[in-house]
């Protein structure tokens, strides 16, 4: 099935789309609604029936635990059993990060039988995880719930480790497979000897791998790393750098921005809001660490801090103006495994405190909290932004103060890769546009970030130092 072919790209023609803009996005209703038009029965008739755009998006966690490439911990408490050559296989559609995942139903697997399903409601941002056993009986679906909030949480939130290193999934060193480091060199040889294997055969995978498919939707042939990247070229723009290729880097983003939005209703749907969300920005922003912010209004954050002792909080301060981490969050009843997606929800890896060692891990680094990031945004600068949007809409002081950042924006100079990228990074940044927070420069190169630009910390100093000042300013409806 997998030929070693010249990569062809239709481009010029408009082939390639990950999304068509025509189709409704996958919903729980709607495969409800295939599954029982096509009267189908089992499990292995499923991916033939998800809509091709919905296929054309997948990761596979082999599920063997090897160390992350950079340190990531590995996710040792698994229900859903993988296997290098029955992989479990995660489907997802960009547009609302509707999931269904599975695994191959091989001898040792847990639940070959069943559909996991997880949906996220735009309207109260909520993550809702449920699942299908199959058989069905007589062909109709119900939807139980789930069995995986041990996991997943009691919102049911995804799963997915911090980019670009995904422990226990193929392609989990920033997606390739094709250099000679021990992670890639072994998922490699697993990955090639699966697509010949149960990639090609195997009902629940060869749908995702469907030659004519992938040639009409994607304007390609079908090369031997599908779908990850197909080359490793280096040059900033070279089209084989883009996001198209890298299934674990838009998964990451897509959950990272639901996850950021649920936060935020979590936050402004708590009663400490109305008193406490001004300051809470304010820790997120990280204002009051750097010299060039030049912060006013410490007395306003002194009474800040005195208002949080009063409502039951703690402060232990990193500096005279930055609450600790986790009583930040505290003050609206979440924990870090509330926020950060990273493990599963009550794995020891969020005890951690202290990532000078690790720089994969959670906790601090010198003053900076190493939080969840997803390729282009930590989950505290999308937080931080849909904050700030909430306020500039009540406070003439912060109207367009700064310029928010986006995928679109950010990567829009790279021309060969936009004709690939074009489409998701406007989806992504209708979901959340995110503020540029200062970081640490040790984390530049294990995280891959991008050079903290003079136009980000000049936003910052500005922002940080308008906040200072109308800390206690009232907030308009």
């Amino acid at each position: 099935m997998f030929k070693v072919t010249a990569f062809l790209f239709l481009l010029s023609s408009g082939a390639f789309a990950y999304v068509d803009p025509t189709s409704a996005p996958m919903t729980a209703e709607l495969l409800k609604k295939k599954i029982e038009a096509a009267k189908v029965t089992t499990l292995d008739q499923v991916p033939t029936i998800l809509p091709e755009e919905f296929r054309l998006n997948f990761v596979l966690k082999h599920g063997i635990k090897r160390s992350g490439e950079r340190g990531h911990l590995v996710e040792e408490k698994v229900s859903q059993s993988a296997d290098p050559g029955l992989p479990r296989a995660m489907i997802w559609d960009e547009r609302n990060g509707f999931t269904v995942s599975y695994n191959g139903a091989g001898a040792g697997q847990t639940g070959g039988q069943r559909l996991d399903v997880m949906s996220f409601d735009a309207a109260k941002k909520l993550f809702v995880l449920r699942e299908i056993n199959f058989p069905l009986a007589r062909g109709k679906v119900k939807y139980e719930m789930s069995n995986c909030l041990t996991c997943h949480g009691p919102q049911g939130r995804p799963i997915f480790a911090m980019y670009p290193d995904w422990p226990s999934f193929y392609g989990s060193d920033n997606d390739e497979l094709l250099s000679d480091s021990v992670v890639q060199k072994a998922e490699h040889s697993d990955y090639i000897a699966f697509t010949r294997a149960a990639g090609a055969t195997h009902p629940r995978y060869s749908p995702l791998f469907n030659e004519s498919m992938i040639k009409q939707r994607l304007g390609l042939d079908v090369y031997p790393t599908y779908p990850f990247r197909y080359e490793l070229k280096l040059e900033v723009d070279d089209a084989s750098r883009a996001f198209a290729w890298r299934p674990g880097l838009r998964v990451g983003i897509v959950y990272n921005r639901l996850m950021s939005q649920h936060v935020v209703q979590k936050i402004k749907s708590h009663k400490n809001f109305a008193k406490m969300g001004k300051f809470l920005l304010y820790n997120l922003l990280q204002c009051g660490t750097y010299e060039k912010d030049k912060v006013k209004g410490s007395g306003r954050i002194n009474r800040a801090l005195k208002e949080l002792s009063a409502l039951g909080g703690t402060a232990n301060l990193k500096t005279t103006q930055l609450m600790d981490y986790r009583s930040m969050w505290k003050m609206f009843d979440l924990g870090i495994n509330d926020v950060d997606i990273r493990y599963s929800y009550n794995h020891e890896g969020y005890k951690s405190n202290d990532a000078t060692e690790n720089l994969m891990a959670v906790g601090y680094i010198g003053e900076f909290f190493n939080s969840y990031f997803d390729g282009s945004a930590t989950i505290d600068e999308l937080v931080a932004a849909q904050l700030y949007s909430y306020y500039q809409e009540r406070h003439p002081g912060l109207k367009n103060l700064i310029t928010l950042r986006g995928l679109t924006s950010k990567y829009g100079r790279f021309e060969k890769r936009m004709k690939h990228d074009a489409g998701f990074f406007k989806e992504m940044d209708k979901q959340s546009l995110w503020v540029p927070i200062p970081y640490p420069k040790i984390l530049s190169s294990v995280h891959h970030r991008e050079t903290y630009q003079d136009a980000y910390q000049n936003d910052h100093t500005t922002l940080c130092s308008t906040m200072g000042e109308m800390m206690w300013w009232p907030t308009k409806p």
